[in-house]
């Protein structure tokens, strides 16, 4: 076994960008608390200055009622769902022992949690873990969202994937009607069972496929394509990139576990290991991770999806 058995475990995809929890919590609060994130945010009405005189804005400022920062704007329809409040949504699950909050983050105008409801096996000795994943937002940028996605434990490997026939994300907007679709999320969450089951039995199906050369480098040049008209910059970029997942997916981190290398499996992780530490995103650890979640990173494992299921 190569080093991959010895891969760090605190070298989580959200390293950087959020706070691990080991502690059992059993509530939102318990979990706010602890990682310093029980604070509220004002909706606050606006005003300008014209020709001297003070008028009413439409916009209002969302800011942090312990610090006085200023987290984003939003119109007035746009209405503040509270830490406390969207969280909460997961309270019954902790209490049944159902999942099992594993990291908090806060980057100023979003804060999530990540919480993992249970671990499966995609080939023997090959554990991986299915999470939810729940993001709020002040500053109109995004809706509050449930996200189902995976964790690969041997290399911690994580991202989303959507699948055609189960959505692998619960988004509520922030209007007057969000407080009672909150109420909603919880169901579909409980239901999420159903989602991961689809997911693992894909993942098993990639673990059936075997992955020759040529489809290899097929994959790749699909995966990175470039014309003959583009720039060398653009090509020499490309050509990187396809030498990158192509190294990861002869020596990557789990590829040493029997039914993985030789994989469409093993070249969808090579692509996650990839995109979650290697591949590059503007700003620190903490974007690339949100890059991975809810960013450009989706799109791109979804183009990888479909590319290694058509092989």
């Amino acid at each position: 076994m190569n080093n991959s058995m010895n891969f760090v475990a605190e070298r989580y995809p959200w390293y950087g960008g959020g706070e691990i929890l080991e502690e059992g919590f059993t509530s939102a609060v318990d979990v706010l608390e602890a990682t310093n994130n029980n604070w509220t945010v004002d909706k606050v009405p606006l005003m300008y200055n014209h020709n001297g005189q003070m008028l009413d804005s439409s916009d209002y400022a969302m800011i942090r009622s312990d610090t006085g920062q200023q987290l984003g704007m939003g119109k007035g329809r746009y209405t503040v769902v509270q830490n406390q409040e969207a969280f909460s949504v997961a309270d019954n699950l902790m209490q049944k022992g159902i999942i099992k909050v594993k990291a908090f983050g806060n980057s100023g105008a979003k804060t999530w949690m990540l919480a993992e409801f249970a671990k499966t096996e995609i080939v023997k000795n090959d554990e991986m873990g299915n999470y939810l994943f729940m993001v709020n937002s002040f500053d109109g940028s995004s809706p509050f969202q449930f996200i189902f996605t995976n964790l690969r434990i041997i290399c911690m490997n994580m991202w989303r994937a959507a699948l055609k026939s189960a959505s692998d994300v619960v988004s509520l907007r922030h209007t007057n009607n969000i407080h009672a679709k909150i109420g909603f999320a919880e169901n579909a969450i409980e239901m999420a069972s159903g989602h991961f089951d689809e997911e693992n039995d894909f993942l098993r199906f990639l673990a059936a496929k075997q992955v020759n050369t040529s489809q290899t480098m097929n994959y790749l040049e699909e995966l990175f394509p470039y014309n003959d008209a583009d720039s060398s910059r653009v090509k020499t970029t490309a050509h990187n990139n396809r030498n990158n997942i192509h190294g990861l997916i002869e020596s990557g981190h789990g590829t040493d576990i029997p039914g993985v290398r030789g994989t469409a499996f093993g070249h969808l992780q090579a692509t996650i290991e990839y995109t979650n530490y290697h591949r590059r995103t503007r700003g620190d650890e903490s974007k690339r991770f949100e890059a991975n979640m809810f960013g450009s990173g989706v799109p791109f494992i979804n183009k990888s999806s479909h590319l290694l299921a058509s092989i």
